[in-house]
């Protein structure tokens, strides 16, 4: 990364997306880029990992880890829900990279908001904490890690658009 040279992991799409894919499959590739620029990449504060968003396994958007220094690729979530397909977004690391925030959406609307499918923090390993239902908000955000993972999270709801500021325990 740090010759100047541009390198290619993989395609972020979904396998075979073409104009003439269903509309199901363009609209869950649609919704995976909107995950995708709304902070669906995140180095880990060592610089060693990269967590990105990606729907090239087919399914939703779900969080992969990429280490540059032997290569490896890993899936960290599936997010095939039961309500459906849903796409990770809201990358945030732990300081001491061991753990990764994210919120999760089956649709980022066109102006009625998010649908909102929850918030979870994962270990590397793939152990989640739930730290948010998707009916209880259209937004979860991780504003600041605190000491004894701790987190200063807040909400976003259709009357208010920051609201619910809390502490949570993200164990």
């Amino acid at each position: 990364l740090y010759d100047n040279q541009v390198y290619t992991i993989l395609n972020l799409d979904p396998p075979g997306l073409s104009e003439s894919s269903p509309p199901e499959e363009l609209d869950n590739a649609f919704q995976t880029l909107l995950a995708y620029q709304r902070g669906g990449l995140a180095w880990s504060p060592t610089g060693r990992v990269l967590a990105f968003v990606s729907a090239h396994e087919g399914g939703g958007g779900d969080i992969y880890l990429y280490t540059p220094s032997n290569g490896g690729l890993s899936r960290l979530t599936n997010l095939d829900l039961p309500e459906g397909r849903a796409h990770a977004y809201a990358l945030n690391w732990s300081a001491d990279s061991a753990r990764l925030f994210y919120s999760a959406a089956y649709s980022f609307g066109s102006g009625a908001g998010t649908w909102l499918a929850g918030a979870w923090v994962t270990t590397l390993n793939g152990d989640q904490v739930q730290i948010a239902e998707g009916g209880q908000s259209f937004e979860e955000e991780l504003i600041a890690w605190l000491p004894g993972l701790q987190g200063l999270v807040r909400s976003g709801g259709p009357d208010c658009d920051k609201q619910n500021l809390r502490m949570v325990n993200l164990r």
